[in-house]
């Protein structure tokens, strides 16, 4: 297709190529689209891959590929001819990145910083299965070298039979309080460094903390791919997986918008009984749950009300009594269960729940579609899979013609048995979290488009980008299907 492009006014069209055809070619042209956009064509290096062998070059810059956040409100980056300050803002911790092969400036004070590193970094541990996702994202699962928590909760197949061959080295601590790591010839921990979340207490000397969960939207959250790029290099990677993941979403949202009008919208119930809490806990908007629904072209109940003054005491805020929730949730089309209690609400509560309308049409869903961990390890990195699962549920995907291959996260509690873990799975591309090598679900490619055709700056624009998109496009399509 041909790319044409007004800064001032860009709108989102559909069209007929599906993703998995044209993601190659187009993510290598917005990237490279991008990159000339800010810095010119005279100079189309690469980020390095490894350490500087050759003299450093006073005054040139060896990170031409850079990364912003555009969604995301905390974490920002700053950079420099071999270095890189990044920080997390609502944590107010701040990293300094220099590039192996060259020295720091002397007027930077490492004391200041809460980690220095050497960049690109090779031995990474994790606290986090949902760092994992994101590390999955920049083919970057053999720089993880220790799981540095319980490994029961893994689900990526591909990594729990690294941890199982003992290749991912366990932490364990010692007598004197000392961490230790354990496995196949497992990395000194003097050689780590560990990505973790806010509460996480390691006693390792570089520590980076992560924080996206703490972002308000699922790009934002998604986003956060590009601050852990940053520690290997990877800018101009994250950039096309950024851009990849945002325009299926867009692309999900049209085909939605497509199939159901708003005069037939049907409506979604995001609700669950706490057992532990004793109360009914519902969506209330705005929140994650509420933009999928949104793109999906469905209206979601919302509400902060409920007198469960039992629950709200022992858990905090709003719970609904059994009573306020049948009236609340009763006549919705579909109920999405953000949880595992179905059984345990089925026991209790059976004949309350059997007025529902969702229960009635056998059209009640809960996130272990992949089993129980796959959710919490995947949902924040994957978004656009939760997105497209929803959308295949209510419909708006099978209408619309663009069927969903694989149901990703959504069981039907009522026809669906829970399937193992990735742990029981095979190891395989498609159960790698990477929307690059993602061939399984197509979508019609969502593009920005010029108001006006004959504009001369986007005439130019494409003159300038013609030979360097087809040779992005040949290298990052053969890298994805080597890798």
């Amino acid at each position: 297709p041909t790319i044409t492009n007004n800064k001032d006014n860009l709108k989102m069209v559909l069209l007929s190529t599906p993703f998995r055809t044209s993601a190659a070619l187009l993510l290598a042209s917005l990237s490279a689209v991008h990159y000339v956009q800010a810095h010119g064509d005279h100079d189309l290096d690469h980020n390095p891959t490894g350490c500087l062998t050759d003299a450093v070059e006073t005054g040139k810059d060896y990170f031409p590929h850079k990364v912003e956040p555009s969604h995301s409100e905390h974490w920002s980056i700053e950079y420099f001819d071999t270095y890189k300050i990044v920080q997390n803002t609502i944590l107010d911790e701040t990293y300094l990145l220099y590039q192996c092969g060259t020295e720091l400036p002397a007027s930077l004070n490492t004391a200041d910083y809460n980690a220095v590193l050497s960049v690109p970094v090779e031995n990474v541990g994790l606290t986090q299965t949902t760092d994992l996702t994101f590390m999955e994202q920049l083919n970057n699962r053999d720089k993880i070298r220790a799981f540095l928590t319980d490994p029961q909760y893994i689900w990526s197949p591909c990594f729990a039979a690294d941890v199982e061959q003992g290749t991912i080295a366990l932490l364990e601590t010692r007598e004197d309080g000392t961490p230790s790591l354990v496995g196949q010839n497992p990395p000194a921990v003097a050689d780590m460094m560990a990505f973790a979340g806010k509460w996480d207490s390691l006693a390792f000397e570089q520590v980076v903390k992560v924080s996206e969960n703490e972002e308000k939207t699922n790009a934002a959250i998604f986003e956060w791919v590009k601050f852990f790029s940053v520690f290997f290099n990877q800018e101009e990677l994250a950039n096309q997986v950024f851009d990849a993941a945002e325009y299926r979403f867009q692309c999900i949202k049209k085909s939605a918008a497509a199939a159901v009008s708003d005069a037939e919208k049907p409506t979604l119930l995001w609700g669950r009984y706490s057992d532990y809490c004793k109360g009914w806990d519902v969506g209330e908007c705005d929140n994650y749950y509420c933009e999928f629904a949104d793109v999906c072209n469905v209206n979601i109940l919302s509400s902060s009300e409920g007198s469960n003054t039992n629950a709200s005491n022992l858990c905090g805020g709003p719970f609904m009594t059994t009573e306020e929730f049948v009236a609340f949730g009763k006549d919705a089309d579909y109920w999405f269960i953000p949880d595992t209690t179905w059984n345990v609400s089925q026991t209790l509560f059976g004949d309350e729940l059997a007025q529902f309308k969702s229960v009635m049409n056998q059209q009640v869903y809960d996130y272990q579609g992949q089993g129980q961990n796959a959710w919490f390890e995947r949902r924040l990195a994957t978004y656009y899979d939760v997105a497209d699962d929803m959308c295949s549920v209510v419909g708006s995907r099978q209408e619309s013609g663009l069927q969903l291959e694989r149901r990703t996260f959504w069981r039907n509690v009522m026809t669906e048995t829970v399937p193992p873990d990735g742990a029981d799975a095979e190891c395989t591309v498609a159960a790698a979290a990477n929307i690059l090598a993602d061939t399984e679900n197509d979508c019609a490619m969502a593009m920005p488009e010029s108001d006006d055709d004959d504009d001369d700056s986007s005439a130019s624009w494409v003159s300038s980008l013609g030979s360097v998109i087809l040779m992005v496009a040949a290298s990052a399509g053969m890298m994805i299907m080597m890798e």
